[in-house]
């Protein structure tokens, strides 16, 4: 099996990259392959040898052969016609390397480095020397760009002066959507050019979802990829049915996480011709675990619906317990001063999604106060000073808040007996330690 640390290295361009998400766009792209050699007479194979004795005719496509064979392969077998039945015999490992870089067979490896000695090719390296999957993403690519016996065009919405060249073989093999159009039952054949929408069809997203057709992964070209791009190819990919490019479009998406990415990645993946749950809930988790950053890193979750931000708190609250109460109120109050910082109109909402937050402290305090104030932590805020005094002043509000006639006095009794005399003691030891 070819493994995903074959495709082309373009990292500094790239997220890091999910191997398990690599493998399993390289796997569809083989078998996608594979479903070409062996279904090429129709899908507009346009080489055909024999048939010979006791076989049935066997079927290619130039544009694979000319990117992948050496030419005096092509010169015998392509240029000069049909070969005999024993070549027909010969052929079928020779033509599954080309295009699914197997070579299995003893007799691919004696035809195919026949040709090599008889006329070796400037960009002919043999297998041993490079990876198998190497050298067919590359020449496929090539066969792509240099637009090798090109039998049909891409017309896109937002550049319709601008043709793109493509291969109906190529479009039927790696897109159900073009199957549909080019081998389904209603299908017509010999349509050779395709109105694609923008969006989220544009140049650029388009380039990368051919590049995943031709190359097998997003990793088959160096360009930029950042998350409007990232969208868009998700779109172009829900469109066309291709479900390894939008698998890895989302792993991308995920490994992409950030304090300033997760909130737009949330309101993508929650978009109504999106909906994908699994993004949406790996991007949440994010906001949540981090959100005293992410609510405040852009003007992105100010902006999200009130169910949404409901939501967001929600999930926050639920997070705070005895244990942390005074770790979850500095961050907390930390998300605070961020946002005093910003000039966002939308920064009152997220001034209320910290406020929606104080219901849950003032339960806890009001039912684990004793080992609250107790613990190492809260001793912390009420030795420091500055910021963790603010903190401090804040949670003995909320302390305030929770009074009811019941819990009165045993709240009186901790906080006289666990924090003003602490306070008491720390101000007489301050007095009198040596200047």
């Amino acid at each position: 099996m070819l493994d995903a640390r074959s495709s082309t290295n373009t990292a500094s361009q790239r997220p890091l990259r999910s191997v398990a998400s690599l493998n399993a766009s390289q796997r569809q792209w083989l078998a996608d392959l594979t479903a070409l050699r062996q279904n090429a007479q129709s899908r507009f194979a346009d080489v055909e040898w024999g048939p010979g004795l006791g076989q049935e005719a066997t079927y290619a496509h130039k544009c694979v052969l000319y990117a992948r064979a050496p030419g005096a392969f092509l010169r015998q077998y392509v240029e000069a016609g049909a070969g005999d039945a024993g070549d027909v015999g010969l052929l079928a490992p020779a033509l599954d390397y080309f295009y699914t870089a197997e070579r299995e067979a003893e007799a691919f490896t004696i035809l195919l480095d026949g040709f090599r000695e008889d006329e070796p090719r400037d960009d002919d390296i043999d297998p041993e020397d490079q990876d198998a999957a190497q050298k067919l993403r590359r020449d496929l690519m090539y066969c792509w760009r240099s637009k090798l016996f090109s039998d049909a065009t891409l017309i896109l919405e937002c550049a319709p002066d601008v043709p793109i060249a493509v291969h109906r073989a190529v479009l039927a093999s790696r897109s159900p959507y073009f199957r549909a159009l080019l081998l389904g039952e209603f299908s017509d054949s010999g349509r050779s050019s395709f109105a694609l929408p923008s969006p989220p069809f544009t140049p650029a997203s388009t380039t990368f979802v051919l590049s995943w057709m031709y190359g097998g992964t997003l990793d088959s070209i160096s360009r930029r990829f950042d998350l409007a791009r990232g969208f868009e190819i998700w779109r172009c990919a829900e469109f066309l049915g291709a479900d390894s490019l939008r698998d890895e479009v989302e792993s991308d998406l995920q490994n992409m996480l950030s304090d300033t990415r997760a909130p737009r990645i949330y309101s993508f993946a929650r978009a109504p011709d999106v909906n994908c749950e699994r993004l949406a809930r790996n991007a949440e988790d994010f906001i949540v675990q981090h959100f005293e950053t992410t609510w405040t890193a852009s003007p992105t979750v100010g902006e999200f619906s009130y169910t949404e931000q409901l939501g967001l708190v929600s999930k926050v609250a639920e997070r705070v317990n005895v244990g942390n109460v005074v770790a979850m109120a500095v961050r907390v109050a930390s998300g605070r001063r961020r946002l005093a910082n910003s000039v966002e109109p939308s920064s009152e909402h997220v001034s209320a999604m910290f406020d929606g937050l104080e219901d849950r402290f003032v339960k806890i305090l009001a039912t684990g106060l004793v080992d609250i104030v107790r613990s190492r932590a809260f001793g912390g805020l009420v030795e420091g000073f500055g910021f963790h005094g603010d903190v401090l002043e804040w949670l003995l509000g909320l302390v305030v808040r929770g009074l009811n006639e019941r819990n009165a006095p045993s709240i009186y009794a901790v906080l006289h007996g666990d924090v003003l005399l602490r306070e008491v003691c720390l101000s007489l030891s301050s007095r009198h330690s040596p200047s």
